[in-house]
């Protein structure tokens, strides 16, 4: 009888396990999008918010969005803001319709899925702050913009 159980209590731990690399939609302030409407911000992981970005882990972020108008090329841009400074963040590929997800041009009213990786460094600070992340057109016009609590951890 308790071979037929163990199997059960293995299959149980391992989903709890999962739950906690999952995903999940998380809360975030958009901060001026002006060319599509954000449905999701789903970052990995984030068992709980403020997501805690591990320090030496590389973090995923998605984001579910419509854009209103015909996208022909993106750039992404990441900002941490410090006590309210904003200290751009490298990203390894900032065009955004090169290794995001995105097939450019984006057709209006269709939904995407943007995918990013956002590297933790070793050397940052324990410290709370907000990211904010902008994907802009063409034109330099906000596709996206969003903020986003965070605390990086040891």
């Amino acid at each position: 009888m308790f071979k037929m159980k163990r199997p059960c209590v293995l299959a149980l731990l391992t989903l709890l396990n999962l739950s906690f690399v999952v995903g999940k939609s998380v809360h975030f302030q958009d901060c001026g999008s002006k060319e599509s409407s954000i449905s999701q911000v789903i970052v990995t992981p984030c068992p709980a918010e403020p997501c805690q970005l591990k320090k030496g882990v590389n973090e995923s972020i998605e984001v579910i969005f419509k854009p209103v108008e015909v996208v022909t090329s993106s750039k992404v841009v990441v900002h941490g803001i410090i006590e309210g400074v904003p200290v751009p963040f490298p990203i390894s590929q900032p065009d955004g319709c090169v290794d995001h997800g995105l097939d450019c041009p984006l057709q209006p009213n269709k939904e995407y899925t943007f995918k990013a990786t956002l590297p933790v460094k070793s050397a940052y600070p324990d410290m709370r702050l907000v990211v904010k992340w902008q994907l802009l057109d063409q034109n330099a016009n906000s596709i996206f913009c969003f903020e986003l609590p965070v605390q990086i951890v040891g």
